[in-house]
């Protein structure tokens, strides 16, 4: 592997490790501290606002020096998430705290899509999907210490997390300006200054060549979609452990919450996946067929929809074991795939648009907890399981074509 790509690779487990052990407890932190349908009203908002700056990060990670939009933006971000401390610390009033929270999250997002394009600048045609596998098995190690530093510090002391946040970000700008090596090629256009106008012209402009590159859309709103309904566990199915779900004594002394149900969900989940990843690899990274992966994503969506309607702790490990299970074989085979749907010389407006399916997808779950709010479980796993149903049709005919 080169530099660059372990670079990549390390920063990026780090930097998750600073967002998972925020962002779907803040979720359980708004419906605790204000109430279920507005904590929904505010993760849609919080999309929306996270969208429209990725949007424009796509824009600028094309057009201007890469490791000074990295540096820049993951300062102020870092210190952005240091006031967010302070905030919790002193117990500010709800609306503070969301209305910073925003701002967070837009700042965070104008340098997302050149973060993530690095990985897709890393990779050649040889190591590309060993190196997408050995970054989801670091998405997953880092989603478990994210939720384990979440799951303790969760209301009482959260403000932690946003310090760990903070230095985290930090030490990852000051890495990649130091250590990471530009390819001048592709990351640095020189543009004339226009208006705003025109510079807003401009930037959407960039977007209509991967508007219009149908295979690359479908697979990027198919995935999103399929996607959502495993998202449901963090957002959705978390919050109706914590109202629905009665204590158990497990082993005579340990009080299993449903806060504590969910925390140990994601970790079998993690647990799962990291023994079961490099197997499933090994054994289908050449010949993995169609018919089986699409028998896979359909379990998939039936598993994660049907745990809206579970509050039996056996029967809902036993669902998650499927489910990751499920999630190890697939999501590597997507990542794969995508990537190379993307050319390298738009490769940041290419992955800002494909950042889209993340936001599309939390946009989903976001509506699913409100339709859980007002309707019941019952409801909220249909919901789910449609949009599921919707993604399977839109990746259906690129994998026939991409899976030998």
């Amino acid at each position: 592997m080169s530099k660059n790509l372990k670079l990549r690779l390390i920063c990026s487990f780090f930097n998750r490790i600073a967002s998972f052990a925020i962002t779907p407890f803040m979720t359980l932190y708004f419906a605790v501290n204000i109430n279920v349908k507005a904590a929904s009203l505010i993760a849609i908002t919080q999309i929306i606002i996270a969208y429209s700056s990725n949007f424009i990060g796509g824009y600028i990670g094309d057009h201007f020096n890469e490791k000074k939009v990295l540096f820049r933006g993951q300062t102020v971000h870092a210190l952005l998430q240091f006031m967010l401390a302070g905030l919790m610390y002193i117990h500010a009033i709800p609306t503070t705290i969301v209305m910073m929270y925003f701002i967070s999250i837009f700042v965070s997002n104008l340098y997302k899509s050149t973060f993530s394009s690095l990985l897709v600048a890393s990779v050649n045609e040889e190591n590309r999907k060993l190196s997408f596998t050995i970054d989801y098995l670091g998405l997953n190690v880092a989603l478990a210490i994210g939720m384990i530093l979440g799951a303790l510090t969760f209301n009482n002391t959260q403000y932690i997390v946003f310090l760990v946040s903070g230095f985290i970000i930090l030490s990852i700008g000051f890495v990649l300006n130091h250590w990471y090596e530009s390819d001048a090629q592709n990351t640095t256009q020189t543009i004339p200054r226009l208006a705003l106008k025109e510079q807003f012209k401009e930037l959407l402009r960039g977007y209509k060549q991967p508007l219009q590159d149908a295979p690359f859309r479908n697979m990027a709103i198919g995935v999103s979609l399929i996607y959502s309904v495993q998202l449901a566990l963090p957002n959705g199915i978390s919050v109706n452990l914590k109202e629905q779900f009665q204590t158990v004594t497990l082993f005579n002394n340990i009080q299993l919450t449903g806060i504590k149900m969910f925390t140990w969900l994601q970790i079998e989940n993690v647990a799962a996946i990291l023994l079961l990843t490099m197997v499933i690899f090994a054994y289908f990274s050449v010949n993995i067929s169609y018919k089986r992966l699409m028998a896979v994503i359909i379990i998939f969506i039936i598993t994660y929809a049907y745990m809206f309607l579970s509050l039996n702790w056996g029967i809902l490990l036993t669902l998650g074991l499927i489910g990751s299970i499920c999630e190890a074989l697939i999501m590597p085979e997507f990542q794969a795939i995508q990537s190379k749907l993307i050319p390298l010389d738009k490769k940041a407006t290419y992955v800002s648009f494909n950042q889209l399916g993340s936001y599309l997808s939390q946009l989903i779950t976001a509506m699913g907890l409100y339709v859980l709010a007002a309707f019941g479980p019952s409801i909220a796993a249909i919901f789910a399981l449609l949009f599921g149903i919707i993604g399977i049709l839109l990746v259906k005919p690129i994998l026939k074509n991409k899976i030998v």
